[in-house]
């Protein structure tokens, strides 16, 4: 399954720097190699086990905050919750759950 997130940010939030977490709920996991982040980010599994991704950038660009992520589930029948967290310098951290 792909997933695509786009954050906005308003005119008074342009971070210098900012991070952006990504957590699956049990049984499902990021397929490597499929996520696609926006230019000037950088993203890294937090741990094998883990059904994390971190994503950082010193170059944020607000007009491009698109990220792709591919998704698999152990049960294609089962709710999956996917949580993300988006924090940057000078801003309070936002937390999204999406479930799908």
């Amino acid at each position: 399954m792909n997933v695509k997130i786009v954050f906005r940010l308003g005119e008074e939030r342009m971070p210098a720097s900012a991070e952006v977490t990504f957590s699956l709920s049990e049984g499902a996991g990021m397929i490597p190699g499929k996520v696609i982040e926006p230019s000037g980010w950088d993203c890294k599994k937090e741990g094998d086990d883990i059904p994390a991704l971190q994503c950082s950038s010193t170059a944020v660009d607000p007009g491009a905050l698109e990220f792709r992520l591919g998704v698999t589930r152990s049960d294609p029948n089962k709710e999956t919750t996917m949580t993300y967290i988006f924090s940057g310098s000078g801003m309070t951290s936002t937390t999204f759950v999406n479930t799908f």
